[in-house]
């Protein structure tokens, strides 16, 4: 079943341990609207996306997709519904192609092409421009921080998905 309307926190408490990471926190993701995370660095940002796509779940509060509770959702068609631009998400593949299309379907790479190239045309000069075919390394290594940030952008963008959450310090 695809997942439809706002995303909502509410009150929800997230401790690990005995550390509360963050406590009765409620925000409104609006449907189809990309959403710049609304935490400050260090107050719990990535442990919100792990748990936005069930990695792990909440310790009190409802998350609800639409009227849907999350726990009444397939934690894969949450994941099939939320793209995350994030440092601590990897890059997976060996080309940059396989990074940013989660794959090689070959029917994928024109769109992929020109969207790294639209990424690419405003960025600074120092920063060296990267071609579809080359190699990531292990996890994106061979790659600059900014390389790797220009990748995640286009990642979530080519997955065309109803939810985009970015985790940036802009």
């Amino acid at each position: 079943t695809a997942i439809t309307g706002d995303v909502v926190f509410d009150k929800v408490t997230f401790s690990y341990g005995d550390k509360v990471i963050f406590s009765e926190l409620s925000f409104r993701v609006p449907w189809r609207e990309t959403t710049l995370m609304p935490i400050r660095p260090g107050m719990g940002r990535t442990t919100i996306l792990k748990i936005l796509t069930r990695v792990y779940a909440q310790h009190s509060g409802a998350i609800r997709y639409g009227e849907t509770d999350s726990t009444d959702v397939d934690p894969w068609n949450i994941r099939r519904a939320i793209a995350i631009v994030s440092e601590s998400l990897p890059l997976l593949g060996t080309t940059i192609f396989e990074a940013i299309s989660y794959g090689r379907q070959s029917d994928r790479k024109k769109k992929a092409v020109a969207l790294l190239d639209r990424i690419q045309q405003g960025e600074r000069r120092d920063i060296v421009r990267m071609n579809i075919d080359e190699p990531i390394g292990e996890l994106g290594r061979a790659l600059s921080t900014a390389q790797k940030m220009q990748l995640m952008y286009a990642r979530a963008l080519l997955s065309d998905k109803p939810y985009l959450f970015i985790e940036d310090d802009l």
